[in-house]
């Protein structure tokens, strides 16, 4: 016997499934996921998903980046090895504002695709609801809701949607 990934509910359109999504959210059902062959306005709060921790993940790296570039340059310049150029002082920022936001942008851009990657658990090569024939139309005119397989899930579908939903297997 194969184990039950979710309940998978096929809609006629992006309407029917953010008023899907909002009633099954209102009966405490979570967490869902949608698919659809295309972006749905108001998808994103009637799923009822919480805002993204990417900015947060971004901006600590890109400070991090920044302080280390200026921290390393200042270390080099004021301690490790003080060279005076034309009589300036040995610490003159202005020539480090250009590396360290080189290495800001950087390390933001690169702790945010690790956090991406991190955050949506890639790389996830393979996803149950593959396995569902009917699946193969979403990329065209499918409007699909995954729900978890439990009680309360089950007598939503069969209350709201009988017949329209089937079983996903891992």
């Amino acid at each position: 016997m194969k184990a039950i990934h979710g309940l998978l509910l096929q809609l006629n359109g992006p309407e029917q499934l953010l008023d899907a999504a909002r009633q099954a959210v209102a009966s405490g059902i979570t967490p869902l996921d949608a698919f659809s062959p295309f972006a749905v306005e108001d998808l994103t709060e009637a799923l009822g998903v919480a805002p993204s921790r990417l900015p947060w993940w971004m901006l600590a790296c890109g400070v991090t980046g920044g302080l280390t570039a200026f921290g390393t340059m200042t270390f080099a310049a004021v301690v490790h090895y003080p060279f005076s150029v034309g009589g300036r002082p040995y610490f003159s920022w202005p020539s480090m504002v250009p590396i360290t936001f080189e290495l800001t942008v950087l390390c933001a851009a690169l702790g945010g695709a690790f956090a991406l990657a991190v955050i949506n658990r890639l790389p996830r090569l393979h996803h149950p609801v593959f396995n569902d024939r009917r699946f193969r139309d979403a990329a065209q005119a499918g409007f699909f809701l995954l729900l978890p397989d439990c009680a309360a899930a089950r007598e939503f579908l069969e209350a709201r949607y009988a017949g329209a939903w089937r079983e996903v297997a891992e």
